[in-house]
């Protein structure tokens, strides 16, 4: 054991992590006290009793400090030499007493008190000794105390004020996010899939209402709309042609059916009249034979023939169309019949073609008068997202205009953090192009018309902020930094005893 002067009890070694720098190689000290220490196997070739010129550096939380000693070899352990410190000044002496000290208590970030043994008067006393400081150097001590003193009140003081405005940050403002200038806006959209001829004005251009804005190209639907009015005109003339030729068919239909007709009355007639001299003839005879004026075979042979007559009338009733004539019309009737029926298959066929041709026509004439769009309203051009010649498709941007709408702000907020709001609930905009927080409500949640200016996820709801001051010229597109405030009692008494906008700031 080694004996420390200012001690009088024997001085333990401890191995509390401290550095030796033995030109410029830096070596782990495995243990030390203030009279010594023990360094791992150092790389030169030393001797016991060589006298070494060292450092010692003392590392501390976020920094370090060096003394330079000067140490004898007493021991060499194979794997470390044993020095003794044979010139250190008293204040190195202390500073690794304090040290030692504080790294036993855990304070080694109390690099301030080392840092004044450092930089205290150096007095001269044996270190057997209690230090004595003068007058003066007691004043110094003094100022020096009071001044750390004052910055660790004001540390304090900024610490608390620091502690309370994020807690009451915390609790006043529950959500932020950017918002963007909206509502002040006009889109014109694409009335159909097709290329743009031209668009007729340019970026920041101030526009009036009803002023042409772009015009779709209509050249191949010209030609489409040309090529079905001449085919309706050519089905037209077919639809004539084939009703003419119609009508003659279902007037001969009518001649043959009236010729038939009078056929068969004429053969009527004729059956009749001969039914009426026959059955007089066998009346007559009936009566003859009846009085025995004639024989019985005469009134037999009489008889037989009125009944054949009448076996061939009533066949001839019963099938009037067998004779030549009469079928020969039939036959002319039914094919006349098929012609008809033919006749008006084609005529419809050709109607459905002139009245879906009639709708396509129709059709392209309202897509040629919607090729041409105008402004509705005043306003600025505020973008342009495609240029003439570009293919586009149906329901595409293809002009902003900035008007002289209401504006609002649209921004959004996390799904899982919705419930934290409701419509009606104060907000404050910081506008940071003038530097000035704006007030505002949440006027709608949710399912808001989708724009090209803010777009949501599904993980995102878009909320909608309505301005209560109107004196602000707001610029469609323009960010603004959005704060949703606690709307309970104790946020407002809070916001009361905050200045105005530091919670924007």
């Amino acid at each position: 054991m080694i004996f420390e002067q200012n001690y009088k009890r024997k001085s333990h070694r401890i191995n509390i992590p401290i550095h030796a720098i033995i030109e410029n190689i830096k070596y782990n000290v495995l243990d030390w006290s203030t009279t010594g220490m023990r360094v791992e196997c150092i790389s030169k070739d030393i001797n016991i009793g060589d006298e070494l010129d060292l450092s010692i550096l003392l590392p501390t939380q976020e920094s370090a400090i060096v003394l330079r000693v000067k140490a004898i070899v007493r021991n060499d352990y194979g794997d470390s030499y044993g020095m003794e410190f044979i010139d250190i000044s008293d204040k190195n002496h202390r500073v690794l007493r304090h040290y030692a000290t504080f790294a036993i208590d855990g304070s080694l970030d109390h690099i301030d008190d080392l840092s004044a043994d450092l930089f205290m008067t150096n007095v001269q006393t044996p270190m057997k000794e209690p230090v004595v400081l003068t007058d003066n150097e007691d004043s110094e001590v003094h100022k020096i105390f009071l001044k750390k003193l004052f910055y660790y009140m004001l540390f304090a003081v900024v610490f608390i004020i620091f502690v309370f405005f994020t807690l009451s940050y915390n609790y006043i403002v529950i959500y932020k996010d950017n918002g963007i200038v909206s509502g002040n806006s006009q889109t014109y959209k694409v009335p159909y899939d097709g290329k743009i001829k031209k668009i007729y004005i340019h970026q920041d251009q101030e526009i009036f209402k009803n002023q042409l804005l772009f015009e779709m190209d209509t050249k191949n639907d010209e030609e489409l709309l040309s090529n079905l009015l001449k085919r309706r005109k050519s089905l037209l003339k077919r639809l004539k042609k084939s009703q003419i030729l119609l009508d003659k068919l279902e007037k001969g239909l009518s001649k043959k059916s009236i010729k038939i007709k009078e056929l068969i009355e004429k053969r009527e007639s004729y059956l009749k009249r001969e039914f009426g001299i026959e059955r007089d003839i066998f009346n007559r005879a009936k009566k003859l034979y009846k009085n025995r004026l004639i024989t019985y075979l005469k009134y037999r042979d009489i008889e037989s023939k009125y009944l054949e007559f009448i076996s061939e009338y009533e066949s001839s009733k019963e099938n009037n169309f067998t004779t030549k004539d009469i079928l020969m019309i039939q036959q002319a009737s039914l094919k006349i019949k098929d012609q008809t029926i033919s006749m008006q298959k084609n005529i419809n066929s050709i109607d459905d073609n002139i009245q879906k041709i009639s709708f396509a026509i129709l059709s392209l004439k309202q897509k040629i008068a919607n090729a041409i769009v105008l402004s509705k309203e005043r306003g600025k051009v505020h973008d342009i997202i495609h240029n003439s010649g570009e293919e586009v498709k149906f329901t595409d941007d293809i002009i902003i205009l900035e008007t002289n709408n209401k504006p609002y702000i649209l921004t959004k907020i996390s799904s899982k953090k919705v419930s934290n709001i409701h419509i009606g609930e104060e907000s404050l905009l910081y506008y940071s192009k003038l530097g000035i927080t704006i007030s505002g409500k949440i006027s709608a949640l949710g399912n808001l018309t989708s724009t090209n200016i803010m777009q949501s996820t599904k993980d995102e709801i878009l909320v909608k902020i309505e301005i209560d001051k109107k004196d602000i010229d707001l610029r469609l597109g323009e960010y603004l930094k959005v704060y949703f405030l606690n709307d309970s009692k104790i946020s407002k008494r809070i916001l009361e005893f905050l200045p105005r906008g530091i919670l924007t700031r």
